[in-house]
């Protein structure tokens, strides 16, 4: 099985110290207390000019988030040198310089990540097909702290002895258990669909239970604040795709809406 190489902590040379700026800039726009405090009017008198062409040009950074702790930043970042290139990249917020990247190449880049907790950050992976109007989410994570130690693919294929999986989304980060986010898999290449299962899922070292299962295929699975799975909506095609609502009890499942 292929296990795609996730990139080495290195300096980020294509990325220019203005688009750095601009990120910044665009953080402190969204956290006026902070910029009001750090920034004086003098101060902005003396910063340079971030030029036009920069707003102009196409995105190098999306997805720019702040750790919970206010001391990092972290972005998707993708090479205009090398449109195969996509990185998630972390930068230290005080002198904007690079503390951790993980990349993938190819159609795959990574579509989305967040903060699962105070110092590590989870990515999930997509990939672009031409003949598809939107990627499609291969179920595929990587997570690291935010100086890059303790990289790894935690699920899908490209973990060590993982598992074959078409999509994986996040029902809970789990505020109450930081070492771990409840996930829900599905494989969608089955013929017929597969049933929903919910996993724990460790975010250090990428160890899996299964909290439950869908009562139906393709099932989507609604937990609560806790984390605990609540609700199953699901089409039965059995009956003309009518929407069905299964609630989760102490028993199993309870179909409480057809």
């Amino acid at each position: 099985m292929h296990r795609q190489r996730i990139g080495k902590c290195t300096p980020l040379r294509s990325a220019p110290r203005v688009v750095a700026r601009v990120i910044f800039s665009a953080w402190l726009m969204t956290h006026p207390a902070s910029s009001a405090e750090s920034v004086s009017a003098g101060d902005a008198e003396k910063s340079e000019l971030v030029p036009l062409e920069v707003f102009a040009a196409n995105p190098t950074y999306e997805n720019i988030k702040v750790s919970p702790t206010g001391e990092y930043l972290a972005a998707t970042f993708f090479n205009p040198e090398d449109v195969t290139e996509s990185k998630l990249v972390v930068l230290d917020i005080q002198n904007m310089e690079v503390t951790a990247i993980a990349h993938v190449r190819g159609r795959d880049f990574i579509s989305n990540f967040f903060w699962a907790n105070d110092e590590r950050i989870v990515g999930q992976i997509a990939r672009k097909v031409g003949w598809q109007d939107q990627p499609f989410p291969t179920g595929d994570m990587v997570s690291m702290n935010w100086n890059g130690k303790r990289k790894r693919w935690i699920f899908g294929q490209r973990k060590q002895g993982g598992r074959s999986v078409n999509g994986a989304s996040i029902l809970s980060t789990l505020p109450e258990e930081p070492k771990k986010i409840l996930i829900a898999a599905n494989n969608f290449a089955e013929r017929e669909g597969s049933y929903t299962e919910a996993i724990l899922l460790d975010i250090y070292n990428g160890r899996e239970r299964r909290v439950t299962r869908a009562p139906a295929r393709n099932a989507q699975l609604i937990a609560d604040h806790s984390g605990t799975i609540r609700y199953a909506f699901s089409n039965n095609p059995e009956n003309d795709n009518a929407s069905e609502i299964h609630q989760k009890t102490d028993e199993g499942w309870e179909l409480v809406s057809s």
